[in-house]
């Protein structure tokens, strides 16, 4: 209905409770402001809005303000209004939103190809619900690693590295920025990709026995508050496989419902092309994945590893949770340096630190690779980015 309702008047259906409005819109205490806001949020406008067709007109008028002050209105209410809407925490819209995953037979399947480096890495780092000193400070950020195996008998791929690419949402006070496109930002050589994550992920897999859902937990004892948390609220590892990695049975009958995430080659031209006035001789040009679709760029989801941080009083919530799918446990050794080893080698400390690295950010914001919607005081984050 908010949406609907800032869209103009022919949105909204059902007309509000009048005499209330009136009654409310005589007085002009801070109080009955607020309740007016209560009532709009809660109920809706009418269709005719009495020699107006601008809803925020309508409701200044109610006030008893001027039309010219139906922008500032605008603004009250939706500030306001954000106060008295319950906002679930981002973190909670974690299991309606994750993809599913593509059920592999066979367990070697997986391992195989991590051992091949033949699988397309994800990792997502998030800081949700984050307020400190009372503004909104968020973060989701993307890392995706094209691995050279993936694609053996293209030429124009660099064999002995993998690129790792980039992209982010932020959330300033309620201000949100998007990068549009991906871009490379790191290549690392095969040989430490498959030390510092691949082995890891290998004994993680061994241990779980061909489980390929994992979730665990970590108690932040040292904050007293969710909003002023230093930790990541969750670290996600998301593994999809490429069609040479995939049993033949099921390459051409991947279900609807399971995740997707696009590969293009390495070799595929930049989806743009920066000025090179900016760059040293000794750069290597950044790397815009372009967009890709079909079944030779979209690759299936196998297999999920997930980490979310608890506070102490919230570290019974999964026991009194049913909708959750996965039971969660502590974090145990072979998990924390898989985390350990992929935070330092993209060089991420915790979420202050991270967030003031220039690193993190697009090396180039012109050109529209970097979006800013109008959304304003919206503080429900897309937990996934896509291309």
């Amino acid at each position: 209905m908010y949406e609907n309702c800032t869209q103009g008047a022919t949105r909204c259906q059902s007309p509000p409770h009048s005499k209330r409005i009136e009654r409310a819109a005589k007085q002009q205490t801070e109080r009955n402001r607020f309740e007016l806001i209560q009532i709009f949020f809660l109920g809706s406008i009418p269709q005719k809005l009495e020699e107006t067709n601008n809803c925020w007109e309508w409701i200044a008028k109610k006030l008893g303000r001027p039309v010219e002050y139906a922008y500032s209105v605008e603004r009250m209410v939706r500030t306001f209004g954000c106060s008295f809407l319950e906002r679930p925490r981002n973190i909670d819209l974690y299991n309606a939103r994750r993809p599913q995953l593509l059920p592999l037979a066979d367990h070697n399947t997986l391992l195989s190809a991590l051992e091949n480096q033949q699988v397309g890495l994800v990792v997502y780092f998030r800081a949700l619900d984050r307020f400190p000193g009372g503004n909104a400070d968020m973060r989701v950020m993307k890392f995706k690693f094209f691995l050279p195996a993936c694609w053996p008998d293209d030429p124009g791929v660099d064999k002995k590295q993998g690129i790792v690419t980039f992209s982010s949402y932020s959330n300033g006070d309620g201000t949100n920025t998007l990068t549009l496109r991906p871009e490379s930002k790191w290549r690392f050589p095969c040989e430490t990709i498959q030390k510092e994550i691949m082995a890891p992920l290998i004994k993680m897999l061994k241990e779980e026995s061909g489980g390929t859902d994992v979730e665990t937990h970590v108690v932040c004892e040292d904050e007293d508050e969710e909003s002023e948390l230093a930790e990541w609220n969750s670290i996600e590892v998301l593994i999809h496989l490429p069609p040479l990695a995939l049993p033949e049975g099921i390459r051409s009958d991947i279900p609807g419902e399971v995740g997707l995430d696009t590969f293009p080659s390495p070799s595929s031209p930049s989806a743009f092309t920066l000025p090179t006035n900016g760059l040293k001789e000794t750069d290597t040009p950044i790397w815009f994945p372009p967009p890709a679709r079909g079944p030779d760029f979209e690759w299936p989801l196998v297999f999920r590893y997930h980490q979310r941080v608890l506070m102490p009083n919230f570290s019974s919530e999964y026991r009194e949770n049913e909708d959750l799918k996965v039971t969660p446990r502590p974090t145990n050794e072979t998990n924390a340096e898989l985390l350990k080893n992929i935070k330092n080698l993209l060089g991420i400390t915790d979420v202050t630190e991270t967030l003031e690295n220039p690193t993190f950010f697009t090396c180039y914001e012109d050109g529209n690779l970097v979006g800013k919607p109008i959304l304003d005081n919206v503080y429900a984050c897309p937990l996934f980015l896509y291309d």
